[in-house]
Protein backbone atom coordinates (compact mmCIF):
# COMPACT_ATOMS: atom_id res chain seq x y z
CA UNK A 1 0.00 0.00 0.00
CA UNK A 2 3.07 2.68 0.57
CA UNK A 3 4.59 1.62 -2.00
CA UNK A 4 1.04 2.25 -4.39
CA UNK A 5 0.56 5.66 -2.70
CA UNK A 6 4.55 6.44 -3.20
CA UNK A 7 4.29 5.60 -6.99
CA UNK A 8 0.97 7.50 -7.04
CA UNK A 9 2.27 10.89 -5.83
CA UNK A 10 5.42 10.75 -7.87
CA UNK A 11 3.45 10.10 -11.01
CA UNK A 12 1.81 13.53 -10.00
CA UNK A 13 4.80 15.16 -9.53
CA UNK A 14 6.31 13.48 -12.32
CA UNK A 15 4.72 16.83 -14.51
CA UNK A 16 6.06 19.27 -11.80
CA UNK A 17 9.43 17.85 -11.68
CA UNK A 18 9.38 18.09 -15.42
CA UNK A 19 8.77 21.57 -15.97
CA UNK A 20 11.48 22.52 -13.41
CA UNK A 21 13.87 21.02 -15.31
CA UNK A 22 12.47 22.33 -18.59
CA UNK A 23 12.90 25.88 -17.12
CA UNK A 24 16.18 25.25 -15.63
CA UNK A 25 17.30 23.96 -18.59
CA UNK A 26 15.98 27.40 -20.62
CA UNK A 27 18.24 28.96 -17.64
CA UNK A 28 21.24 26.86 -18.69
CA UNK A 29 20.71 28.17 -22.41
CA UNK A 30 20.17 31.45 -22.38
CA UNK A 31 22.65 31.89 -19.88
CA UNK A 32 25.49 29.90 -21.99
CA UNK A 33 24.44 32.13 -25.12
CA UNK A 34 25.23 35.58 -22.82
CA UNK A 35 28.23 33.81 -21.74
CA UNK A 36 29.08 33.23 -25.66
CA UNK A 37 28.33 36.84 -26.50
CA UNK A 38 30.48 38.11 -23.49
CA UNK A 39 33.02 36.09 -23.51
CA UNK A 40 33.71 37.14 -27.90
CA UNK A 41 33.39 41.04 -26.71
CA UNK A 42 36.06 40.54 -23.99
CA UNK A 43 37.99 38.70 -26.57
CA UNK A 44 37.63 41.25 -28.95
CA UNK A 45 38.00 44.15 -26.51
CA UNK A 46 41.58 42.85 -25.76
CA UNK A 47 42.65 42.16 -29.24
CA UNK A 48 43.14 38.25 -28.89
CA UNK A 49 44.83 38.53 -25.81
CA UNK A 50 44.74 34.84 -25.43
CA UNK A 51 46.51 34.14 -28.10
CA UNK A 52 48.87 36.13 -28.45
CA UNK A 53 49.69 36.83 -24.24
CA UNK A 54 49.54 33.18 -22.34
CA UNK A 55 51.54 33.08 -18.86
CA UNK A 56 54.86 32.88 -20.22
CA UNK A 57 54.34 35.90 -22.76
CA UNK A 58 56.77 39.32 -21.74
CA UNK A 59 55.98 41.87 -19.62
CA UNK A 60 55.25 44.32 -22.69
CA UNK A 61 53.01 41.77 -23.94
CA UNK A 62 51.26 41.66 -20.04
CA UNK A 63 51.03 45.67 -20.25
CA UNK A 64 49.71 46.06 -23.80
CA UNK A 65 46.55 43.49 -22.74
CA UNK A 66 46.23 45.62 -19.75
CA UNK A 67 45.72 48.76 -22.18
CA UNK A 68 43.56 46.98 -23.81
CA UNK A 69 41.43 46.20 -21.26
CA UNK A 70 41.91 49.42 -19.60
CA UNK A 71 40.69 50.98 -22.94
CA UNK A 72 37.36 48.75 -23.41
CA UNK A 73 36.58 48.67 -19.62
CA UNK A 74 33.79 51.45 -20.42
CA UNK A 75 32.62 49.72 -22.87
CA UNK A 76 31.95 46.69 -21.20
CA UNK A 77 30.38 47.92 -18.26
CA UNK A 78 27.85 50.34 -20.22
CA UNK A 79 27.44 46.66 -22.37
CA UNK A 80 26.66 44.86 -18.95
CA UNK A 81 24.73 47.90 -17.82
CA UNK A 82 22.34 47.53 -21.29
CA UNK A 83 22.11 43.98 -21.15
CA UNK A 84 20.57 44.34 -17.87
CA UNK A 85 18.11 46.49 -18.70
CA UNK A 86 16.71 44.80 -21.90
CA UNK A 87 13.40 44.25 -20.54
CA UNK A 88 12.96 47.98 -19.73
CA UNK A 89 15.24 49.65 -22.72
CA UNK A 90 12.25 51.58 -23.61
CA UNK A 91 13.38 53.98 -20.54
CA UNK A 92 15.76 52.19 -18.42
CA UNK A 93 18.63 52.56 -19.87
CA UNK A 94 17.96 56.39 -20.67
CA UNK A 95 17.50 57.00 -16.52
CA UNK A 96 20.95 55.04 -16.60
CA UNK A 97 22.46 57.58 -18.85
CA UNK A 98 21.30 60.32 -16.70
CA UNK A 99 22.51 58.37 -13.83
CA UNK A 100 25.93 57.98 -14.95
CA UNK A 101 26.14 61.58 -16.26
CA UNK A 102 25.19 62.76 -13.20
CA UNK A 103 27.88 60.52 -11.72
CA UNK A 104 30.43 62.55 -13.83
CA UNK A 105 29.49 66.00 -13.35
CA UNK A 106 29.20 65.09 -9.37
CA UNK A 107 32.82 63.38 -9.72
CA UNK A 108 33.95 66.30 -12.22
CA UNK A 109 32.44 69.04 -9.88
CA UNK A 110 33.53 68.11 -6.61
CA UNK A 111 36.98 66.64 -7.73
CA UNK A 112 37.88 69.76 -9.38
CA UNK A 113 36.58 71.55 -6.56
CA UNK A 114 38.56 69.93 -3.72
CA UNK A 115 42.19 69.85 -5.86
CA UNK A 116 41.08 73.84 -6.22
CA UNK A 117 40.11 74.11 -2.04
CA UNK A 118 43.70 72.11 -1.51
CA UNK A 119 45.81 74.19 -4.04
CA UNK A 120 44.51 77.22 -2.66
CA UNK A 121 45.25 76.09 0.60
CA UNK A 122 48.58 75.02 0.11
CA UNK A 123 49.43 77.67 -1.91
CA UNK A 124 48.04 80.44 1.06
CA UNK A 125 50.19 78.46 3.91
CA UNK A 126 53.22 78.42 1.89
CA UNK A 127 52.81 82.11 1.24
CA UNK A 128 52.47 82.86 4.82
CA UNK A 129 55.65 81.09 5.53
CA UNK A 130 57.38 83.04 3.33
CA UNK A 131 56.11 86.29 4.29
CA UNK A 132 56.97 85.05 7.73
CA UNK A 133 60.59 84.12 7.32
CA UNK A 134 61.12 86.93 4.96
CA UNK A 135 62.06 84.65 1.82
CA UNK A 136 59.57 86.12 0.38
CA UNK A 137 61.36 89.30 -0.85
CA UNK A 138 63.55 86.93 -2.10
CA UNK A 139 61.19 85.83 -4.84
CA UNK A 140 61.58 88.06 -8.31
CA UNK A 141 58.62 90.55 -9.23
CA UNK A 142 56.35 89.83 -12.47
CA UNK A 143 58.64 92.20 -14.11
CA UNK A 144 61.98 90.47 -13.24
CA UNK A 145 60.08 87.25 -14.28
CA UNK A 146 58.43 88.32 -17.95
CA UNK A 147 62.08 89.96 -18.30
CA UNK A 148 63.52 86.70 -17.97
CA UNK A 149 61.37 84.67 -19.91
CA UNK A 150 61.36 86.85 -23.09
CA UNK A 151 65.57 86.37 -22.25
CA UNK A 152 64.86 82.41 -22.46
CA UNK A 153 62.77 82.91 -25.55
CA UNK A 154 64.82 84.85 -27.65
CA UNK A 155 67.72 82.63 -25.99
CA UNK A 156 66.09 79.84 -27.69
CA UNK A 157 64.80 81.08 -31.06
CA UNK A 158 68.99 81.86 -31.38
CA UNK A 159 70.06 78.80 -30.50
CA UNK A 160 67.14 77.22 -33.08
CA UNK A 161 68.26 80.02 -35.56
CA UNK A 162 72.26 78.51 -35.43
CA UNK A 163 70.65 75.00 -34.97
CA UNK A 164 68.46 75.30 -38.36
CA UNK A 165 71.73 76.61 -40.23
CA UNK A 166 74.14 73.89 -39.56
CA UNK A 167 71.45 70.63 -39.46
CA UNK A 168 70.94 68.93 -43.25
CA UNK A 169 68.08 70.00 -44.56
CA UNK A 170 66.96 66.01 -44.46
CA UNK A 171 67.43 66.43 -40.83
CA UNK A 172 65.15 69.19 -40.60
CA UNK A 173 62.80 67.94 -43.30
CA UNK A 174 61.96 64.90 -40.65
CA UNK A 175 61.69 67.13 -37.56
CA UNK A 176 59.05 69.27 -39.26
CA UNK A 177 57.03 65.76 -40.36
CA UNK A 178 57.35 64.15 -37.34
CA UNK A 179 56.05 67.66 -35.43
CA UNK A 180 53.05 67.38 -37.63
CA UNK A 181 52.56 63.84 -36.98
CA UNK A 182 52.62 64.68 -33.73
CA UNK A 183 50.47 67.61 -34.04
CA UNK A 184 47.76 65.52 -36.09
CA UNK A 185 47.71 62.71 -33.06
CA UNK A 186 47.28 65.54 -30.69
CA UNK A 187 44.22 66.27 -32.41
CA UNK A 188 43.05 62.94 -33.23
CA UNK A 189 43.24 61.73 -29.46
CA UNK A 190 41.09 63.96 -28.03
CA UNK A 191 38.19 63.50 -30.97
CA UNK A 192 38.64 60.19 -30.51
CA UNK A 193 38.25 59.44 -26.72
CA UNK A 194 34.70 62.18 -27.20
CA UNK A 195 33.67 60.29 -29.47
CA UNK A 196 33.82 56.96 -27.78
CA UNK A 197 32.34 58.28 -24.59
CA UNK A 198 29.82 60.49 -26.92
CA UNK A 199 28.61 56.59 -28.40
CA UNK A 200 28.00 55.51 -24.88
CA UNK A 201 25.01 58.43 -24.35
CA UNK A 202 23.77 57.39 -27.53
CA UNK A 203 23.97 53.79 -26.85
CA UNK A 204 21.68 54.29 -24.06
CA UNK A 205 19.92 57.68 -24.63
CA UNK A 206 18.45 56.37 -27.62
CA UNK A 207 17.74 52.77 -26.93
CA UNK A 208 13.97 52.86 -27.05
CA UNK A 209 13.93 54.91 -30.31
CA UNK A 210 11.66 52.78 -32.95
CA UNK A 211 13.74 51.26 -35.55
CA UNK A 212 12.05 53.38 -38.31
CA UNK A 213 13.14 56.72 -36.24
CA UNK A 214 17.06 54.55 -35.34
CA UNK A 215 16.95 54.16 -39.32
CA UNK A 216 16.47 57.64 -40.38
CA UNK A 217 18.76 59.03 -37.58
CA UNK A 218 21.83 56.07 -38.46
CA UNK A 219 21.55 57.52 -42.36
CA UNK A 220 21.58 61.33 -41.21
CA UNK A 221 24.57 60.78 -38.74
CA UNK A 222 28.27 59.91 -38.90
CA UNK A 223 29.51 56.71 -39.21
CA UNK A 224 30.24 56.26 -35.45
CA UNK A 225 26.31 56.33 -34.92
CA UNK A 226 26.08 53.83 -37.59
CA UNK A 227 28.31 51.34 -35.29
CA UNK A 228 26.50 52.17 -32.06
CA UNK A 229 23.18 51.25 -33.81
CA UNK A 230 24.71 47.80 -34.72
CA UNK A 231 25.65 47.32 -32.01
CA UNK A 232 22.53 48.17 -30.42
CA UNK A 233 20.33 45.78 -32.89
CA UNK A 234 23.28 42.87 -31.59
CA UNK A 235 22.46 43.81 -27.84
CA UNK A 236 18.74 43.95 -28.36
CA UNK A 237 18.87 40.48 -29.90
CA UNK A 238 20.33 38.45 -27.03
CA UNK A 239 16.41 38.90 -25.57
CA UNK A 240 15.30 37.81 -28.82
CA UNK A 241 14.76 33.80 -27.38
CA UNK A 242 13.39 34.55 -24.34
CA UNK A 243 10.83 36.42 -26.05
CA UNK A 244 10.41 33.77 -27.98
CA UNK A 245 9.70 30.91 -25.28
CA UNK A 246 7.77 33.12 -23.39
CA UNK A 247 5.32 33.44 -26.60
CA UNK A 248 5.38 30.10 -27.57
CA UNK A 249 4.22 29.05 -23.72
CA UNK A 250 1.42 31.90 -23.83
CA UNK A 251 0.46 30.13 -27.58
CA UNK A 252 0.31 26.74 -26.18
CA UNK A 253 -1.16 27.88 -23.12
CA UNK A 254 -4.29 29.51 -25.06
CA UNK A 255 -4.35 26.17 -27.07
CA UNK A 256 -4.62 23.97 -24.20
CA UNK A 257 -7.65 26.50 -22.84
CA UNK A 258 -9.14 26.51 -26.35
CA UNK A 259 -10.15 22.70 -25.42
CA UNK A 260 -11.32 23.25 -21.47
CA UNK A 261 -14.04 23.37 -19.95
CA UNK A 262 -13.54 23.37 -16.38
CA UNK A 263 -13.65 26.61 -14.13
CA UNK A 264 -10.95 25.45 -12.27
CA UNK A 265 -8.45 24.71 -15.37
CA UNK A 266 -9.80 28.41 -16.79
CA UNK A 267 -8.69 29.98 -13.50
CA UNK A 268 -5.01 28.63 -13.27
CA UNK A 269 -5.09 29.48 -17.28
CA UNK A 270 -5.94 32.89 -16.22
CA UNK A 271 -2.72 32.76 -13.49
CA UNK A 272 -0.26 31.56 -16.00
CA UNK A 273 -0.75 33.60 -18.58
CA UNK A 274 -0.91 36.84 -16.14
CA UNK A 275 2.39 35.67 -14.47
CA UNK A 276 3.91 35.29 -18.23
CA UNK A 277 2.92 38.16 -19.28
CA UNK A 278 3.75 39.94 -15.98
CA UNK A 279 6.72 42.26 -16.95
CA UNK A 280 8.20 41.36 -13.07
CA UNK A 281 8.37 37.83 -14.40
CA UNK A 282 10.10 38.54 -17.80
CA UNK A 283 12.59 40.79 -15.52
CA UNK A 284 13.22 38.38 -12.96
CA UNK A 285 13.52 35.87 -15.59
CA UNK A 286 16.35 37.73 -17.61
CA UNK A 287 17.99 38.59 -14.56
CA UNK A 288 18.56 35.03 -13.44
CA UNK A 289 20.35 34.29 -17.19
CA UNK A 290 22.25 37.34 -16.48
CA UNK A 291 23.03 36.24 -13.16
CA UNK A 292 24.52 32.99 -14.14
CA UNK A 293 26.00 33.88 -17.18
CA UNK A 294 28.72 36.43 -15.16
CA UNK A 295 28.54 33.25 -12.56
CA UNK A 296 29.84 30.99 -15.89
CA UNK A 297 31.57 33.92 -17.11
CA UNK A 298 34.33 33.49 -13.98
CA UNK A 299 35.51 30.50 -15.18
CA UNK A 300 36.32 32.09 -18.64
CA UNK A 301 38.22 35.32 -16.97
CA UNK A 302 41.12 31.88 -16.06
CA UNK A 303 41.95 32.55 -20.05
CA UNK A 304 43.80 36.27 -18.87
CA UNK A 305 46.04 35.31 -16.08
CA UNK A 306 47.39 38.56 -14.43
CA UNK A 307 44.49 41.05 -16.17
CA UNK A 308 44.26 44.33 -14.59
CA UNK A 309 41.92 46.72 -16.64
CA UNK A 310 42.67 49.68 -13.79
CA UNK A 311 46.46 49.51 -14.19
CA UNK A 312 45.62 52.60 -17.35
CA UNK A 313 43.97 54.23 -14.82
CA UNK A 314 46.46 54.03 -12.10
CA UNK A 315 49.62 55.06 -14.30
CA UNK A 316 49.15 58.46 -13.93
CA UNK A 317 49.22 58.26 -9.76
CA UNK A 318 51.72 55.33 -9.85
CA UNK A 319 54.24 57.96 -12.23
CA UNK A 320 53.23 61.07 -10.12
CA UNK A 321 53.99 59.22 -7.33
CA UNK A 322 56.97 58.02 -8.29
CA UNK A 323 57.78 61.58 -9.69
CA UNK A 324 57.57 62.99 -6.59
CA UNK A 325 59.19 60.61 -4.88
CA UNK A 326 62.49 60.59 -7.30
CA UNK A 327 62.23 64.42 -6.86
CA UNK A 328 62.52 64.00 -3.16
CA UNK A 329 65.50 61.54 -3.51
CA UNK A 330 66.91 64.02 -5.63
CA UNK A 331 66.78 67.48 -3.45
CA UNK A 332 67.81 65.44 -0.45
CA UNK A 333 70.58 64.09 -1.98
CA UNK A 334 72.01 66.87 -3.46
CA UNK A 335 71.40 68.40 -0.15
CA UNK A 336 73.81 66.44 1.70
CA UNK A 337 76.23 66.76 -0.86
CA UNK A 338 75.94 70.78 -0.85
CA UNK A 339 76.55 70.04 3.10
CA UNK A 340 79.20 67.61 2.75
CA UNK A 341 80.72 69.98 0.41
CA UNK A 342 80.21 72.83 2.14
CA UNK A 343 81.76 71.18 5.50
CA UNK A 344 84.69 69.88 3.00
CA UNK A 345 85.82 73.26 1.69
CA UNK A 346 86.10 74.39 5.99
CA UNK A 347 88.45 71.33 6.41
CA UNK A 348 90.56 72.22 3.49
CA UNK A 349 90.81 75.63 4.42
CA UNK A 350 91.57 74.59 8.39
CA UNK A 351 94.14 72.15 7.25
CA UNK A 352 95.43 74.72 4.73
CA UNK A 353 95.42 76.96 7.71
CA UNK A 354 97.30 75.00 10.47
CA UNK A 355 100.28 74.18 7.94
CA UNK A 356 101.22 77.40 7.87
CA UNK A 357 102.01 78.64 11.31
CA UNK A 358 101.24 81.81 12.75
CA UNK A 359 100.24 83.23 9.78
CA UNK A 360 98.09 80.39 9.45
CA UNK A 361 96.42 80.89 12.49
CA UNK A 362 96.18 84.81 11.51
CA UNK A 363 94.26 83.75 8.24
CA UNK A 364 91.58 81.30 9.63
CA UNK A 365 89.73 83.67 11.78
CA UNK A 366 88.20 86.33 8.39
CA UNK A 367 87.84 82.21 6.19
CA UNK A 368 85.78 81.12 9.61
CA UNK A 369 83.96 84.39 9.85
CA UNK A 370 82.79 84.44 6.03
CA UNK A 371 81.76 80.28 6.29
CA UNK A 372 79.89 80.92 9.50
CA UNK A 373 78.47 84.27 8.95
CA UNK A 374 77.60 84.78 5.29
CA UNK A 375 73.92 84.03 6.10
CA UNK A 376 73.55 87.79 7.70
CA UNK A 377 74.30 88.72 4.24
CA UNK A 378 71.12 88.19 2.92
CA UNK A 379 68.85 90.29 5.74
CA UNK A 380 71.03 93.05 4.85
CA UNK A 381 71.23 92.63 1.06
CA UNK A 382 67.24 92.43 0.73
CA UNK A 383 66.94 94.85 3.56
CA UNK A 384 64.54 92.48 5.72
CA UNK A 385 63.66 92.34 9.34
CA UNK A 386 62.00 89.18 9.34
CA UNK A 387 64.89 87.58 7.64
CA UNK A 388 66.89 88.16 10.40
CA UNK A 389 65.50 85.69 11.98
CA UNK A 390 66.51 82.13 9.78
CA UNK A 391 69.48 84.35 9.04
CA UNK A 392 70.53 84.05 12.95
CA UNK A 393 69.62 80.65 13.33
CA UNK A 394 71.63 79.36 10.54
CA UNK A 395 74.52 81.33 12.07
CA UNK A 396 74.22 79.62 15.12
CA UNK A 397 73.87 76.38 13.21
CA UNK A 398 77.53 76.85 11.43
CA UNK A 399 79.02 78.05 14.36
CA UNK A 400 78.51 74.94 16.28
CA UNK A 401 79.00 73.02 13.01
CA UNK A 402 82.19 74.87 12.14
CA UNK A 403 83.72 74.27 15.64
CA UNK A 404 83.71 70.69 15.40
CA UNK A 405 85.18 70.52 12.33
CA UNK A 406 87.77 73.52 12.94
CA UNK A 407 88.77 71.09 15.73
CA UNK A 408 89.17 68.57 14.33
CA UNK A 409 91.44 69.24 11.00
CA UNK A 410 93.06 71.64 13.49
CA UNK A 411 94.90 69.57 15.61
CA UNK A 412 95.22 66.84 12.77
CA UNK A 413 97.34 69.12 10.35
CA UNK A 414 98.95 71.39 13.08
CA UNK A 415 102.67 70.45 13.02
CA UNK A 416 104.30 69.37 16.90
CA UNK A 417 105.19 71.93 19.26
CA UNK A 418 108.90 70.46 19.16
CA UNK A 419 108.71 70.33 15.36
CA UNK A 420 107.93 74.43 15.05
CA UNK A 421 110.68 74.65 17.32
CA UNK A 422 113.81 76.90 16.13
CA UNK A 423 116.74 74.38 16.16
CA UNK A 424 119.98 76.09 18.45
Amino acid sequence: HARMTGFFDGLHLYAYFCAMNCAWALLCELSTYLVLFNAALIFICSLGAPVWCSRGASALAHRARDVAFGISLPLLIVTQIYIIMLPDRSWATARAAQFLQAVYAFATHWGSEIVRTQATYLYGMAWSVLELTGFSELLPSVAQRTDAWHGLTTAAASLWSIAESRIPATTLDSVRVASVVVQRVGDIVPAAVRAYFEGFALLLNNAGAPAEVATVAADAVSGSARVVEVFRVILDSLMYPLDVLISLQLKLAGHAYSNMGNKWLSAAYNLYTYVLSSPWFMRIAWWGCVGRSWWLLADHVKLYPGANAFWVYTVPFTVLRALITSGLRFVRRSFEELLEAYGHALAFSTSACARLGFLGDILLIPVTLVWMGWPLYLPYRAASRPLYLPAITAVCMCVGWGRGIIKENWVLHRPPRDARAPQR
